[in-house]
C-alpha cells in the first residue's frame, strides 16, 4: 500500500509507476509523471501501467509526454480512478510508431475518470476493449486526438470495441479523426454530450463523423449534439446495432475529404 503527495516521476524508462497483484494500491494527490521512455528495444514508455486487480487513485496529477500508453489498465478487478487529472502529449511506440493513446483500458479492468482534460495523444484519446470493461467518464473534454504515426490511421477522440462498456456524462470530444466518438460491439450511456471538429482520416480523407455506432452496439443517449463533423454527423449500421436517443442536435455537418 502506497500513499504520496507532491511527487514527480519523470524521464523513467518502459514505465514511470507500475502496480500488478491483488491488495496492491497507490494513493497519490498530485503527482506528475513525464516523459517515460522506451528502451533497450522495448517500444514503450507508459506513464502508469495497472493490472493483476491493482488499485489506483490519482486526485490532481499531470501525466504528460510519456510513449504508447500514458494510463494503461487491464484484467478483470483493476480499477483506476482519476479525478483533475491532464493525460497530454502521448507520443507513438518508438519503433513502430503505433499507438501513442492517452488511456488504454481492456481485458475487464474499470477506470472512472472526473474532471479529466485529455489532449494531443495519438490513436485514440480513450479506448476501452473486451469483455467486462469499464470506463465511466465525467466532466472532461477529450481534444485534439492525432492519427497513429505509422499509417496516419485512426485518431478517434473515445473508442469502445469487444464488448466493453464506455459511459459519458457531461462530456467534450473535440477535433479527432475519423469519428469523435465510435463504438463496436460495446455499450455505453450518453449524457450531455457535444462531439465537434472530427476531421476526416488523414490517410484516405474519409469518414470524419461525430458518432460511429455498429458492429451490435448497444447505446442510449441524452442530451447530444454532433455539431460541425465531416461525411455525416451520426452514422448507425450492422445488423444488431441499437442507438437510442431522447434530444440530439446534428448540425454543422462538413463533406468528407476525399471526394467531398
Amino acid at each position: 500500500v502506497f500513499n504520496v503527495s507532491r511527487v514527480r516521476v519523470s524521464g523513467s524508462t518502459v514505465r514511470g509507476v507500475e502496480l500488478g497483484g491483488a491488495g496492491t494500491s497507490l494513493t497519490a494527490v498530485e503527482m506528475v509523471i513525464d516523459s517515460t521512455a522506451a528502451a533497450g528495444g522495448n517500444d514503450e514508455g507508459y506513464g502508469i501501467a495497472v493490472g493483476g486487480a491493482a488499485a489506483v487513485v490519482v486526485d490532481r496529477g499531470i501525466i504528460l509526454d510519456n510513449r504508447s500508453i500514458g494510463v494503461l489498465a487491464f484484467e478483470p478487478g483493476t480499477t483506476v480512478n482519476l479525478s483533475g487529472v491532464v493525460i497530454e502529449g502521448t507520443k507513438p511506440q518508438g519503433g513502430s510508431q503505433l499507438f501513442g493513446r492517452g488511456l488504454n483500458v481492456q481485458d475487464g479492468a474499470a477506470v472512472t475518470l472526473d474532471l479529466v482534460y485529455i489532449k494531443g495523444n495519438h490513436d485514440r484519446g480513450i479506448y476501452a476493449a473486451g469483455q467486462g470493461t469499464l470506463v465511466t467518464v465525467s466532466r472532461a473534454v477529450i481534444t485534439d486526438t492525432l492519427p497513429d504515426a505509422a499509417a496516419l490511421e485512426w485518431g478517434n477522440g473515445v473508442g469502445a470495441v469487444d464488448k466493453a462498456r464506455l459511459d459519458l456524462r457531461q462530456v467534450r470530444v473535440s477535433h479527432s479523426y475519423v469519428a469523435g466518438v465510435a463504438f463496436s460491439d460495446a455499450t455505453g450511456i450518453l449524457e450531455r454530450v457535444l462531439v465537434d471538429g472530427t476531421e476526416s482520416q488523414q490517410s484516405t480523407g474519409s469518414f470524419g463523423n461525430g458518432m460511429r455506432i455498429l458492429g451490435g452496439a448497444d447505446v442510449q443517449a441524452t442530451s447530444v449534439r454532433l455539431h460541425g463533423n465531416r461525411e455525416v454527423g451520426l452514422h448507425v449500421s450492422e445488423p444488431g446495432t441499437k442507438a437510442r436517443f431522447a434530444g440530439l442536435l446534428v448540425d454543422g455537418a462538413r463533406p468528407q475529404v476525399a471526394g467531398n
